[in-house]
């Protein structure tokens, strides 16, 4: 490769792998956020859902289970919830250093 070239190339390389390498906290963050949008998801399922409950038909034979369902959506999402709202991994505290040696 003309020098040029090579000094493009290395310089592409070292951008992708400067991109593939995310932070641990920007991951943490980009997880919540997802996990909020996940929530928000659950919410706009729970609105279908009573839609769908108020055109159900009354003289099926075979009944849907609305309740069950809305159960299981309140569940998921209140863990998904917990998991938003949970604290941070906080640094453990070390005891002072004492700094004084001599007596």
């Amino acid at each position: 490769m003309k020098p040029v070239k090579t000094m493009l190339f290395y310089t592409l390389m070292a951008v992708t792998i400067l991109m593939s390498v995310t932070p641990v906290m920007a991951q943490e963050d980009l997880e919540r956020e997802y996990l909020a949008l996940l929530a928000n998801e659950i919410d706009a399922l729970e609105a279908i859902l009573h839609k769908a409950e108020l055109n159900q038909d009354k003289d099926a034979r075979v009944k849907f289970q609305y309740d069950w369902l809305r159960s299981d959506l309140t569940q998921m999402k209140q863990g998904v919830l917990a998991h938003i709202n949970a604290p941070r991994n906080q640094p453990r505290k070390v005891a002072p250093l004492k700094g004084e040696y001599r007596q």
